[in-house]
């Protein structure tokens, strides 16, 4: 099996962290069309992305 180095990750954020968010965030919205998907910021209660649903529930996701 093979695992995705994060010390190599860059990208328009600030920090590796902030990075790995953005680039989740484009993975949610890539696989929930049908959801309005964003980012939050500190102090956010352990959710990192929200994707608010179109058509049916809602999704908090965590990026560990």
């Amino acid at each position: 099996m093979k695992f995705l180095s994060l010390e190599r990750l860059v990208g328009p954020g600030r920090s590796l962290d902030e990075n790995f968010e953005i680039m989740s965030l484009e993975l949610i919205k890539a696989s929930t069309p049908r959801h309005e998907s964003f980012r939050l910021s500190a102090p956010d209660g352990g959710i990192d992305i929200y994707s608010r649903s179109l058509d049916d529930g809602n999704l908090a996701f965590q990026c560990k």
